[in-house]
């Protein structure tokens, strides 16, 4: 740091310079991280989406008493009910296309679901929305 006189008091346009070059360079390197960050929380809160629609159309079959069928494809879900269809369009999610039945007795087949991640595939589980009762 420069030297100043009792007179001049701040710091010099040079000192300026480089602390902000400084703070340029670590939002630059910190910048990402935040940015992939962001973008892991949004794709997780559109997964939980997902998971909470199978539950929705699992209650809505088994008390409507009709199946329910979708379809996903790229970062759409088409949902056909009862001669209605609606898209639902994801922006983090892009998915593995298959067709899903939701039937009346809340159950979904098949029940796994798969997405890109990251260059790969990951699967995720449908469970059902009631377990069959066992007699012993």
């Amino acid at each position: 740091m420069m030297l100043h006189s009792k007179a001049q008091r701040g710091f010099s346009l040079i000192e300026v310079i480089v602390v902000m070059a400084i703070m340029t360079t670590l939002l630059a390197l910190s910048g990402g991280l935040l940015t992939k960050s962001v973008d892991q929380q949004e794709r997780l809160v559109e997964l939980e989406k997902v998971h909470q629609l199978f539950k929705r159309l699992s209650y809505q079959a088994y008390y409507r008493g009709h199946e329910i069928t979708l379809r996903m494809h790229k970062n759409q879900i088409i949902i056909d009910s009862n001669k209605q269809q609606t898209e639902l369009n994801f922006s983090q999610l892009t998915f593995v296309a298959n067709d899903y039945v939701v039937t009346t007795k809340a159950s979904v087949s098949p029940n796994k679901f798969s997405i890109f991640w990251s260059n790969n595939i990951r699967h995720f589980d449908i469970p059902p929305m009631y377990q069959e009762y066992q007699h012993d």
